[in-house]
């Protein structure tokens, strides 16, 4: 296998610099032109300082004679003159599918003496001023037979506004722009940060003051003995152990609860009247002499009745308990716990619904958890 080393005219400094740009094998350098290759092994040793001098025009055009001397392959005339697209391989005709190049044997001894690669870091290339773009690529071992490479070389362009002070230059290349990192922001463009809210190292380790400490800490105190117990004003003057004795854990949404409550109890008792006066209406018009005694008003509670549904499901059906979580005014055909508030007949959720409103607590029907809705 040809190598960069069959080329008796370059040095083993000039044939790392050629390694370092790209340029490992004599078929990619019979292709290229004089001009592309010295003009990135300059711009490479400017950057990796690999070789004391950078080779001249003359010399490259040497090598690049030499290299198709050595391989016998012979550039188009276009591709010789503009310098600007560079064929890399040699391709030929053949069937297309996946070749696998490292089951080559000579690729394989190609390998075993090759260099391991180091990563650099991102932070020692952004120092050098080095781009993700200035960075070789690796020739590929496993591609199609018909896979073409090419080589643009762009030129870097300045892109800023005149007529702007206050955005940093961008340098492009190709369609990648960075930014340049030595122009600096002026402070229009750094109204962003408030200079007078940042705290040095030192302000960051001065002790807190102990009063403002202590008193967020009696404020934390005083949230978690409100939401364990109630007020000692709430439950002045009454005794222990009664149904107006209100006790349990504070709910998060207090409002939610009493009023979902209240919609329950007037959709269950509006259902049995809305059935009633449906009836009453309907048999009055058909024998007025009949029922002269009903009131036109009852019509009332038949129109009602789907308000409250809506009202129902939209406020009453999101009412949980602050423990379990479980809905409690919704009926559910489940095991309930035994301190649940029950009536026969009535079920569940009516008799809790009673109870919050007019005691301003309940016990959950499913975990028997005390709930209170006043402070």
């Amino acid at each position: 296998m040809q190598t960069l080393e069959s080329i008796k005219v370059i040095n083993p400094e000039n044939r790392e610099l050629l390694e370092a740009a790209g340029w490992v094998d004599p078929r990619q350098l019979a292709l290229a032109s004089a001009k592309g290759v010295h003009a990135e092994l300059v711009k490479a040793n400017g950057i990796l300082k690999l070789a004391e001098v950078a080779p001249t025009l003359e010399a490259v055009g040497q090598w690049i004679s030499d290299a198709r001397s050595l391989t016998g392959v012979e550039p188009e005339e276009s591709e010789e003159e503009s310098g600007t697209l560079e064929l890399h391989g040699e391709w030929e005709a053949g069937p297309t599918g996946p070749v696998n190049y490292e089951e080559d044997p000579e690729v394989q001894e190609m390998l075993d003496q090759a260099p391991i690669a180091i990563p650099l870091p991102n932070q020692l290339l952004a120092e050098k001023g080095i781009s993700p773009s200035e960075i070789a690529i690796a020739p590929v071992l496993n591609r199609a037979e018909t896979d073409l490479e090419i080589r643009v070389n762009s030129k870097e362009r300045l892109q800023a506004s005149p007529s702007s002070n206050s955005t940093p230059k961008v340098r492009q290349k190709g369609v990648v722009k960075v930014a340049d990192p030595n122009r600096n922001l002026s402070d229009a463009a750094r109204k962003a940060l408030d200079v007078s809210r940042v705290r040095t190292m030192e302000q960051s380790e001065v002790e807190p003051d102990p009063s403002q400490t202590e008193q967020r800490r009696q404020t934390r105190d005083e949230r978690l003995t409100l939401l364990r117990t109630t007020r000692e004003k709430t439950n002045r003057g009454k005794k222990p152990g009664t149904r107006r004795y209100i006790r349990g854990v504070l709910h998060d949404r207090p409002f939610q609860v009493w009023f979902g409550c209240l919609i329950v109890i007037l959709f269950q008792i509006t259902v049995p009247l809305s059935i009633v006066a449906a009836v009453l209406l309907m048999i009055t018009e058909h024998s007025p002499t009949k029922l002269e005694w009903v009131p036109k008003w009852i019509i009332a509670f038949p129109l009602a009745l789907p308000i409250l549904g809506i009202l129902y499901f939209a406020i009453s059906f999101g009412v949980k308990c602050r423990v379990c979580g479980q809905k409690v005014l919704v009926h559910r055909h489940c095991r309930k716990n035994s301190k649940a508030h029950h009536i026969h007949g009535l079920g569940y959720v009516l008799p809790l619904a009673v109870q919050t409103l007019l005691f301003r607590w309940f016990n959950c029907t499913f975990c028997g958890t005390s709930i209170r809705i006043k402070e």
